[in-house]
């Protein structure tokens, strides 16, 4: 009786999905769900380079289809590898989207203190010391130095720089402002980046404004190592504006 009621149970008990039978043969593994497993660990190495984010994509979609395609084809197996591959695509593509997102945050609000001294300095007519500020740090004078006069007695390139930047718009708009203006950020618009450089362009608006126009685009380039240091200091990172425009301009 004992041994009947055994033999019932195991009847009666449910066959799960790919479950085989006494004496049936192993299913053969998906190259699928291996491939799919193969891509995930490639994508996972998005976590250090953003620019591996479309080969999560890639990795997700092809987990996706595998476990579609395992899902209603019992002759084969690898279920489990596919779903690792998707988990690996997913949580890196979300590790490297949310890191760079943060980056960026970074990037806009050192981008937004360097701007916003940049227009004080100009709006509070230093336009010579702001011309300064659009140079690279290694290029600039040293503190002490008659800007007025060396302008105006630079090389012709150099002097011609300096007199169409004052002759701009949006120079004479800045400077218009005067030195009450209160220049405050109000959005980053892009950030490039390329080896250890970056540029990135912030809008700054001022709150003190008077007529419809308010605000400027002023793009910024971060480069890094460009600065003598001790061999085990960090690297520095300088700052120095590449341009100013209004921001209905192409």
């Amino acid at each position: 009786m004992a041994e009947m009621a055994m033999n019932d149970v195991a009847t009666d008990r449910p066959v799960l999905h790919g479950e085989l039978n006494v004496g049936e043969d192993i299913p053969p593994l998906s190259r699928m769900a291996v491939f799919s497993l193969l891509v995930g660990v490639l994508a996972s190495f998005s976590i250090f380079s953003s620019l591996l984010v479309p080969l999560c994509v890639i990795a997700a979609v092809f987990s996706a289809v595998t476990l579609w395609y395992i899902d209603r084809n019992q002759a084969v197996r690898g279920r489990a590898l596919a779903q690792t591959g998707l988990a690996l695509s997913v949580l890196s593509a979300t590790w490297s989207l949310t890191s760079l997102n943060g980056h960026h945050r970074y990037l806009y609000q050192v981008a937004a203190q360097h701007a916003e001294d940049f227009l004080t300095t100009l709006a509070s007519g230093q336009k010579y010391v702001a011309l300064e500020l659009m140079r690279p740090e290694h290029d600039r004078k040293v503190t002490g130095t008659d800007l007025a006069r060396y302008y105006q007695e630079a090389e012709p390139e150099t002097r011609e720089v300096a007199e169409s930047f004052l002759r701009d718009e949006v120079t004479k708009f800045v400077m218009a402002q005067g030195p009450d203006a209160q220049w405050k950020f109000v959005r980053g618009i892009s950030v490039r980046e390329y080896g250890s450089r970056a540029t990135v362009t912030v809008e700054v608006r001022n709150e003190r404004a008077r007529g419809k126009r308010d605000r400027v685009w002023v793009e910024l380039q971060r480069s890094e190592g460009q600065v003598v240091r001790q061999p085990n200091e960090a690297p520095v990172a300088i700052w120095h504006v590449v341009s100013v425009k209004f921001p209905d301009e192409p």
